[in-house]
C-alpha cells in the first residue's frame, strides 16, 4: 500500500493492492483485488479480483470519477460476486449483510 489512509476496522486481503486511496471505515478488499486513485466510503465491500481506478470509462459506469481521476464509491454501496457494481436501479432492493 502506497500513500494511502486506512481507518480502523479496514480489512485487506492477501495479495490486494491499494495505491493513493482513502478507505473509510468497514471497508474489505478481497484477495487479489486492485484500488488506485480511490475513496471508497463506509462499509464497502469489494470482491476478489476486482479493480477500481484503472479503467476510468467502466468505473464512470458504475462509480462517480471526479475530473482529476479519482473514483468515488458511496457508503454500503452493493458490489456483486461477478465482479459488477448493480445497476442503479437495483440498488435499494438490495440488502447488504
Amino acid at each position: 500500500m502506497e500513500r494511502s489512509i486506512l481507518s480502523p476496522n479496514v480489512r485487506v486481503h492477501s495479495h490486494a493492492l491499494v495505491e493513493d486511496s482513502i478507505l473509510f471505515e468497514g471497508v474489505e478488499i478481497g484477495s487479489r483485488a486492485k484500488i488506485r486513485r480511490a475513496i471508497i466510503d463506509k462499509e464497502v465491500r469489494i470482491p476478489p479480483r476486482f479493480r477500481v481506478g484503472y479503467d476510468l470509462d467502466e468505473d464512470r459506469k458504475r462509480f462517480t470519477v471526479t475530473e482529476s481521476g479519482i473514483v468515488v464509491i458511496p457508503k454500503r454501496e452493493p458490489i456483486d460476486r461477478a465482479n459488477v457494481a448493480l445497476p442503479r436501479s437495483t440498488r435499494n432492493a438490495v440488502q447488504v449483510a
